[in-house]
């Protein structure tokens, strides 16, 4: 396939939401924490989480925020769930608890709990927060390898080919977007403390989720996700179906009705009605400029909205808001067994790893987009005085794609291809190969002509966005600026003069850095530039697939002032820093 890209430069074009996770330290990898993910022992009897000796200390951070239910032991959770409040309370508890060991006593815990529960999502949360709750700058490999039994299930093809939706199952079963997903909620719990710009970031990321989604589907014609949720089409059946076929994750039928209550405990009941409520006070809220804390009001920015949707520690004010966002996972979850009476398992949209399979994940997070898109539609723009800087002018961009022998400038080009990935279902000494069919892309380069009238080198920052043209005929910027694709941002020393500056596209800001794999753990094969945190877009979704007509498609560059624009203009922009920015430190870049 190809996709031809018509190319636009520009001061000042729309408004972009920025974000908040990256660490640019230098990163240390133990072969020995494999354990940890691929123990030695294969033993599926049932193991207890220990925490008797462990300082009471390692809990009083935590315990700021919560009374933990975890001592003196916890029982592993079967069908944990990070939209599950109450099991990321106690999995925060057992984090504590367990980051307070030693390194060696900490991999063994880990290894005795992965030996017990070899398919564990709860384990492999735990263990991946405890590990990086010591040391963040410890490189795990991929969760794709060490839990392959989230990720990887039949081969697509199969019943569900006659839903128009199947078209884009290839796109939403990506192992790739799952490990994006998974890691950036594992890195930002909402059971603690928000991080900078996080509830901003909560937002953007799954806008960016959106507006990459939208663009496959207009490729083919199927035209943008339509919201699903109170208020939109919640109270009609549910037209998708959705068989992911992965196990622990139930079927759910097309047209399914919602129930009027959701059982989640003993004595844990949610009314659907209840969130009509809390979606109904979000809108009243942004209307009126404010939040409603329980200590005064609170004004509204993106920041204190993406945390009080998220129903983070930032919420304003859980009372009032709910917990929108989770609950509306759950229930949708649910939709099998709404009274917990026949045991039925949860549906994809229970765990981060698989919620992003399902198409209603899609319209789910529409309607949760709706009322982020009150608040910006109501801000005031950017003018182009806000972002030109004097002497400063972009003459041109244009895109060359390494060895194009079919087009030339302008023309990148993608394809799909067959993936394999090395997985550790359970002895570590089998693995097995796992084969799909995935996008892929010929790598290129950004060609930025930039004229820089001053008489001393300026520090710009160039961010670049990708329109689709096709589908959005005759739409306003102020009706398609919700579509529009992040793909880089970087910062560059200009010298006056007329000036050339090249970006390769595998440098993206947006994208995950090259993936340490158990192989290159094990061989030693790691370096600074390793994954982390395992979040980050992944690499060969870069590029929309187009059609093999070809695609057209528009180009924005922004170049702005990073002195002005940079918390910190003299530290370069570390790893996949825009929808995950950087760890234990504010978001780089200033700009909303």
């Amino acid at each position: 396939f190809k996709a031809v890209v018509s190319t636009q430069s520009t001061g000042a074009l729309v408004t972009m939401q920025s974000c908040s996770c990256r660490s640019s330290s230098p990163r240390h990898a133990h072969s020995d924490l494999l354990r940890a993910f691929l123990p030695r022992r294969h033993s599926r009897d049932h193991v207890m989480l220990s925490i008797s000796e462990v300082p009471n200390t390692a809990l009083l951070g935590y315990n700021k925020f919560h009374n933990c239910p975890c001592s003196p032991s916890c029982g592993v959770i079967d069908d944990f769930s990070t939209f599950n409040e109450a099991h990321m309370i106690q999995a925060g508890c057992a984090v504590a608890h367990l980051a307070g060991l030693p390194r060696s006593g900490l991999v063994d815990a880990l290894e005795r709990l992965k030996t017990g529960h070899p398919d564990s999502e709860y384990v492999e949360y735990v263990s991946r927060r405890a590990l990086h709750a010591q040391d963040p700058t410890l490189i795990l490999p991929p969760i794709y390898q060490s839990l392959p039994s989230l990720f990887f299930g039949p081969s697509e093809e199969g019943p569900g080919q006659r839903d128009p939706e199947h078209k884009l199952s290839w796109w939403r079963e990506d192992p790739g977007l799952a490990t994006h997903h998974f890691n950036w909620h594992l890195y930002y719990p909402y059971t603690e403390a928000p991080r900078d710009r996080q509830g901003e970031l909560f937002a953007y990321m799954h806008q960016q989720m959106l507006a990459r989604y939208d663009f496959e589907r207009l490729a083919l014609d199927m035209g943008r996700v339509r919201a699903y949720g109170p208020g939109y089409g919640w109270n009609s059946p549910l037209k998708e179906g959705c068989n992911i076929r992965i196990s622990g994750k139930s079927f759910r039928p097309a047209n399914m009705p919602l129930a009027h209550s959701y059982r989640f405990g003993p004595y844990s009941v949610t009314l659907v009605d209840d969130l009509s409520r809390h979606k109904d006070m979000l809108f009243y809220s942004v209307a009126r400029g404010i939040l409603e804390g329980p200590e005064g009001n609170v004004p509204v920015s993106m920041d204190h909205l993406g945390n009080t949707v998220e129903a983070n520690m930032g919420s304003a004010n859980k009372k009032i808001y709910g917990n929108l966002h989770n609950q509306g996972h759950n229930i949708i979850a649910s939709m099998n067994d709404p009274e917990a009476q026949y045991s039925i398992e949860k549906g994809p949209m229970i765990s981060t790893a698989t919620a992003p399979k399902d198409p209603v994940f899609y319209r789910w997070h529409k309607f949760i987009d709706a009322i982020f898109e009150t608040f910006r539609y109501n801000q005031i723009p950017y003018t182009v005085g806000d972002l030109e800087m004097a002497g400063i002018s972009l003459d041109s961009v244009s895109l060359h794609c390494h060895g194009n022998k079919a087009g030339g400038v302008n023309q990148l080009m993608t394809f799909m291809k067959e993936q394999h990935y090395i997985t550790y279902p359970g002895n570590p000494e089998q693995p097995m190969t796992v084969t799909k069919e995935i996008l892929d892309h010929i790598p290129f380069r950004y060609t930025i002509k930039v004229q820089n009238a001053g008489p001393k080198p300026a520090l710009l920052v160039f961010r670049i966005f990708l329109a689709s043209c096709t589908g959005l005929e005759g739409g306003s910027l102020e009706e398609v600026r919700n579509t529009f694709v992040e793909m880089d941002k970087f910062v560059d020393l200009v010298p006056p003069g007329v000036v050339e500056v090249s970006r390769e596209s595998t440098d993206s800001s947006v994208i995950l850095p090259t993936e340490m794999t158990v192989e290159d753990i094990k061989s030693r094969r790691v370096t600074e530039e390793g994954v982390r945190c395992g979040c980050g877009w992944p690499r060969n979704l870069l590029l929309p697939r187009g059609t093999p007509r070809g695609m057209k498609a528009k180009v924005f560059v922004i170049a702005t002032d990073w002195m002005e624009d940079g918390v910190n203009p003299e530290e370069a922009l570390p790893g996949s820093v825009s929808y995950c920015g950087k760890t234990n430190a504010p978001y780089p870049d200033k700009k909303d």
